[in-house]
């Protein structure tokens, strides 16, 4: 196997430890501690992230926020940011053997039976808990032109995982580890809730708009109590990866316990090993969960009624708890690998540990930090738990999000969002595969499909005959007399559709010929030099001609096209009589004339409908000189319009209201589009005034100032060259080839151990970030202090989320009906005191503090770990990247 598919498949169990979890076998109690085990965790205070940034990336984010402050007072207008994070991070693997004896038993047919097997016993425990905030408030006039921007938002994370697994494994002469099975035992939670507020307000032309929009969203899967089993139908061996490295020989002749054939993916370059396993048996569990979810979103001061949007759609409430527990059952996957030659140096090969007091020999490579089956049976284990909470969530949102969409004249998809399509032969297909051109259904009843929400889209064609010539004027002046479209025009199409054949047809007679004229958008444009290029192309900024006459400022005149049917032919003028021949015949009328072909395909007709091969269902009236055809059109592509009021154009031409603004001139001289005559003619013009008022300003020059200011104030705050050169971190995991467990991880920069054990032989990097790697006893005590703490509350204390300033910056809507109680008398609020009581003791760490601190510590912020702080570092990285490159 590809090193790059070790590496995302390594990348993937540490992402799946990091979600709720865990079980275990009843002789065992979870969460033991065993003083003779191996341990090793990583701890991690969020409250350092920006000075740990710092010293890596010698970028300042408080300087950054600083830098826009300044370059906003510089450009002329008032901005203020801040944000806030903080909370805990801990991670612990702990291992250790129990050698029984215990008995197992295979499953399904088998050559053995019973075995008495040891157990080999791994514990994950994940505490994290942040919260992080940021807000603006900004704040731009000019005379009488103003905008004010006020944002606040938050977010905060939870995630506890206890699983224990337990491995039984044989202990044979020969030192191969086979496993017979294994039990999980897993209850954790995962939780994240994350809002946002914005107030708007702009002022120009004397009229005023003030959007707010506030939103709170809130997941979370609880799992109280988990526990299955792997069942085998023999032996696995998947450790031996770990005790010595793999060779050529062995990738072609090696036989392994529970994969089917010999040998295994071997990559000579990195020493890398993959197996992928056969029949593994399987896994079978119980299971109790909580699937929770709450989603709000508010708006205020939107112009709905001016838009025709229902203010409903911007005003929404869900919310469920989806408790759920049963039994599942499920085949095993297994695959296994490791990479032996990943080196850090020093750190490579075999290295020394020295772990309270004493020496670990433990090689260095790639292996995920807790048993592959572990990280297997926890995936499998939490999506059978959550299926149910998360399906129905995910029905929730695109519901509210197809209501939406339709409000807009839009839909998932390109559908209604009805869902399905039932066929003639009684098949079922999405309905966006309705008319794509693809027969989905198997009898092609799909396509040419009416959709249940159509509606009668109207079009108009005159009798060619009655015309005294094909010039634009012609047509303007027949259809200027139109008596005006049917009254059925607009309607939804009732289902189902079907031609009467007791009804005689209403159409004109064969030879008389009813049409339209048209732009004809594909048109091409003739150049000075006599190059022709696409009507489309000029006037766009480019030199398309190499002569530069298509950039005249001028737009050239439309070029007409007639287009006309009667019930067996087509006729287009499209085409010139000198390329109309073949099958094509020419056709002459009046002056010029028209290129007709065959229709192909039968038709069918009665009083009112039509059915051809070549163009599905429609519609027909005809009265005189004029002839009326409609397509069943899906509502969403008109933007919901059903006004059928008449519409008069600038040239007398009358269309239904339903074809104003639907994107589509009707007019000829345009006047059905973007006039607002379908109403808020005055509300469209008072936008446009505001926008005009805003454009006249210091606006633009304003935003070009701060902007090129603020280039200038960045300069000073991302060095050079780096201070560290990210491509310089290496990482490795470290594991003993006796017994085949993990002892942690290193990072190496700089030929130093920044991150991990104490190693022989090796030198600890000058730089100390706040990361903190425990082993032995050490990380004993920090796991054991750790497992009581599974609370928001304690993992990021309020009291320790100082959001003064941020209060200072938003004001009292930032935190309103704030308990004002200044318990020590110093002066600031218990609320924003670290030691209101004046006792010595930081109140996140004092078992009895006097402030009132609600739970919620602001209610509002940014995505954790800090979305603009994980902005700053890629921001930093990638300006250090291109200034190493220059």
């Amino acid at each position: 196997m590809k090193k790059e598919s070790i590496a995302l498949t390594m990348c993937l169990l540490m992402i799946a430890s990091y979600a709720p979890a865990s079980s275990a076998d009843e002789t065992t109690d979870p969460m033991s501690t065993i003083s003779d085990s191996t341990i090793w965790g990583v701890s991690y205070d969020w409250e350092n992230f920006e000075g740990d940034m710092l010293k890596m990336t010698g970028v300042d984010v408080n300087e950054i926020n600083n830098d826009l402050e300044e370059a906003a007072a510089y450009a002329g207008f008032d901005l203020e940011y801040d944000e806030v994070l903080s909370g805990t991070t801990q991670f612990f693997v702990e291992s250790w053997d129990e050698p029984g004896p215990y008995t197992v038993s295979a499953s399904g047919d088998s050559e053995w039976d019973n075995f008495t097997v040891s157990k080999r016993i791994t514990e994950l425990t994940l505490r994290h808990g942040s919260m992080a905030d940021t807000g603006m408030a900004s704040n731009w006039s000019d005379g009488d032109e103003e905008i004010d921007v006020w944002v606040s938002a938050y977010s905060d994370t939870l995630a506890v995982i206890n699983a224990q697994y337990v491995e039984y494994v044989s202990n044979s002469e020969d030192g191969d580890l086979l496993v017979y099975g294994a039990d999980l035992i897993m209850d954790g939670e995962f939780s994240i809730s994350m809002g946002y507020d914005v107030e708007v307000g702009v002022t120009a032309a004397n009229e005023t708009v003030s959007p707010e929009i506030s939103s709170e969203i809130s997941l979370s899967f609880g799992i109280p109590s988990m526990e299955s089993s792997w069942k085998v139908p023999g032996p696995i061996d998947y450790h031996f990866m770990l005790a010595s490295p793999p060779n050529g020989q062995d990738a072609d002749t090696l036989e392994i316990p529970g994969k089917d054939g010999t040998g295994y993916e071997y990559e000579e370059d990195d020493a890398a090993i993959w197996v992928d396993y056969d029949d593994t048996g399987f896994i079978d569990g119980t299971y109790s969960s909580m699937s929770s979810y709450s989603v709000e979103l508010t708006a205020a001061g939107i112009p709905t009624d001016e838009l025709d949007i229902d203010i409903d759609v911007f005003n929404v409430a869900l919310s469920d708890s989806i408790p759920d527990n049963g039994y599942f059952f499920e085949e095993m996957p297994l695959s296994a690998g490791a990479m032996w030659a990943l080196d850090c140096p020093p750190v490579m090969g075999t290295e020394t540990l020295e772990v309270d007091g004493s020496e670990v020999q433990a090689q260095c490579g790639l292996t995920p930090p807790i048993p592959w089956p572990m990280a297997v049976m926890m995936g499998l284990s939490m999506s059978e738990a959550f299926e149910n909470g998360v399906e129905q969530l995910g029905e929730a949102v695109v519901d509210e999000a197809e209501g939406l969409m339709g409000e807009f004249g839009l839909a998932p998809d390109g559908n209604d969002g009805s869902g399905s399509f039932v066929c003639d032969n009684g098949n079922e297909i999405p309905e966006n595969w309705v008319n794509d051109g693809e027969d989905d259904c198997g009898d092609d009843s799909d396509e040419n499909a009416i959709h249940p929400d159509s509606i009668w889209h109207c079009s108009v064609s005159v009798n060619i005959e009655s015309l005294p010539g094909l010039n634009v004027g012609d047509f303007e002046d027949k259809l200027a007399a139109h008596p005006g479209y049917p009254e059925w025009c607009g309607e939804y199409v009732e289902l189902p559709l079907s031609i009467d054949d007791s009804e005689a047809s209403n159409l004109p007679p064969l030879d008389d010929i009813y049409g339209e004229i048209r732009i004809d958008e594909g048109a091409p444009f003739e150049c000075d030099n006599g190059n022709l290029i696409p009507e489309y192309w000029v006037n766009d900024g480019w030199d398309d001609c190499g002569d530069n006459s298509d950039e005249t400022g001028t737009d050239p005149q439309p070029t007409w096209v007639v287009e006309a049917r009667n019930m067996t032919h087509w006729l287009t003028g499209d085409i010139p009589e000198s390329d109309c021949n073949g099958e094509l015949t020419w056709r002459p009328i009046h002056s010029t004339g028209l290129c007709a072909g065959a229709v192909e395909g039968e038709h069918l007709e009665d009083s009112e409908l039509i059915f051809a091969d070549c163009c599905g269902w429609a519609r027909y009236d005809w009265s005189g000189d004029y002839l009326y055809i409609a397509s069943p059109i899906p509502e969403w592509e008109l933007g919901g319009a059903r006004d059928l009021l008449s519409f008069e154009c600038d040239d007398d031409f009358s269309l239904p209201g339903y074809r104003v603004n639907d994107g589509v001139v009707d007019c000829y001289d345009g006047s059905d589009e973007n006039d607002g005559t379908t109403g808020g003619t005055d509300d469209f013009d008072k936008y446009e005034r505001m926008g005009e008022a805003l454009a006249e300003s210091d606006l633009e020059k304003t935003m070009e100032a701060f902007g090129e200011k603020l280039e200038m104030l960045l300069e000073d705050n991302f060095p050079e060259d780096p201070l560290y050169d990210p491509g310089d971190i290496c990482a490795t995991m470290l594991w003993d080839t006796s017994d085949y467990r993990v002892h942690g991880m290193v990072v190496v920069l700089e030929g130093r151990v920044l991150l991990g054990p104490s190693i022989s032989g090796t030198q600890s990097h000058p730089m100390n970030l706040s990361v903190e790697f425990l082993s032995g006893q050490a990380a004993r005590d920090a796991k054991s202090g750790t497992e009581s703490v599974d609370e928001m509350a304690e993992l990021a204390p309020p009291s320790k989320h100082d959001v003064e300033e941020l209060y200072e910056i938003l004001g009292p809507q930032f935190i309103p009906d704030l308990d004002t109680t200044d318990t020590d008398n110093d002066g600031k609020i218990d609320f924003f005191d670290t030691d209101d009581d004046n006792d010595g003791i930081w109140d996140w760490e004092d078992p009895e503090p006097n402030t009132p601190l609600a739970e919620e510590a602001s209610g509002n912020g940014v995505p954790a770990p800090g979305a603009v702080a994980a902005l700053s570092i890629v921001a930093a990285a990638a300006i250090l990247a291109s200034r190493r490159d220059d």
